[in-house]
């Protein structure tokens, strides 16, 4: 738990090896509990999005297949009959595969079935996916998440900052999450480094780099939201040329590049993109 006095946060509640608790004070408390957003959900700070109503369900298998050559290790994006989902298909260490499926909540989680019997309904929706794990072996557990795309309203406040998922997740269609968690932490650090020497610890402080981060992400959903729109990248790209660099920073995590979100303003020419 968190320790506040008042709105000031000053420290944290632990368990310790026999079962007792103990408090442990501290100056600026970093939640990074990811999507448990433990203190986004005691303040009421964590706001679905209201246009990713998606969830998913994913496992992992041995032994499936994977391309030859360098693309082995490629991740893959496969879409189910009628691009009513997605499979992501990740290459790991020991020839291990993360293989999962992500479509809206209505449609995957809509008659109750357990996460086996809806997985493989899915893999049967997706002839690329099944040939794929047909030589494999499942080793893991199926796992769900549903309505993962959210963000808290505000970063920090006096004595607390939020970093990674505990502020905020997009969706994993373009694998932003980590980048964006690590992005999180090294400005949460700055401004924590900045506010023990200035000795302002205040929610003002500790969050002033929630503006630039807020709007790095929001280029990020721009592009997550074009994908489920059927958005073509590619040619878009052919027709304008211009802009391949400007998308090619985007999807690799160049989101703070002076200039580079000026291509959503000819992207809404031809698809619905928020504001």
């Amino acid at each position: 738990d968190v320790l506040f006095d008042g709105p000031k946060v000053t420290g944290v509640r632990v368990l310790d090896t026999d079962g007792g608790t103990d408090e442990v004070a501290a100056k600026v408390v970093v939640d990074a509990s990811g999507q448990s957003t433990l203190l986004a959900n005691r303040l009421r700070l964590r706001k679905p999005d209201p246009l990713l109503k998606k969830g998913s369900v994913w496992t992992y298998y041995q032994g499936a297949r994977r391309d030859p050559g360098l693309d082995e290790g490629a991740t893959l994006i496969l879409h189910t009959v009628g691009k009513r989902g997605w499979f992501w298909y990740i290459p790991l260490p020991n020839d291990t595969v993360s293989v999962g499926v992500v479509a809206d909540m209505d449609y995957l989680f809509n008659n109750g079935a357990d996460h086996e019997t809806i997985f493989c309904e899915q893999v049967s929706q997706c002839d690329a996916v099944a040939g794929r794990l047909a030589s494999g072996k499942r080793v893991a557990p199926f796992r769900a998440t549903r309505d993962f795309s959210y963000h808290a309203s505000r970063c920090a406040g006096d004595g607390w900052v939020l970093v990674g998922d505990a502020f905020g997740f997009l969706d994993p269609i373009y694998s932003s999450g980590v980048f964006l968690a690590l992005k999180s932490g090294e400005f949460a650090a700055d401004a924590i480094a900045n506010g023990f020497a200035t000795g302002d610890l205040t929610g003002r402080q500790l969050g002033r780099w929630q503006p630039q981060f807020v709007a790095a992400m929001e280029a990020m959903r721009k592009l997550v939201y074009a994908f489920y729109h059927g958005f073509s990248f590619g040619r878009f790209i052919r027709q304008h040329p211009e802009y391949k660099r400007h998308l090619v920073d985007l999807l690799v995590g160049d989101l703070f590049k002076e200039g580079v979100t000026e291509i959503f303003d000819v992207m809404r020419q031809y698809v619905s993109l928020p504001d």
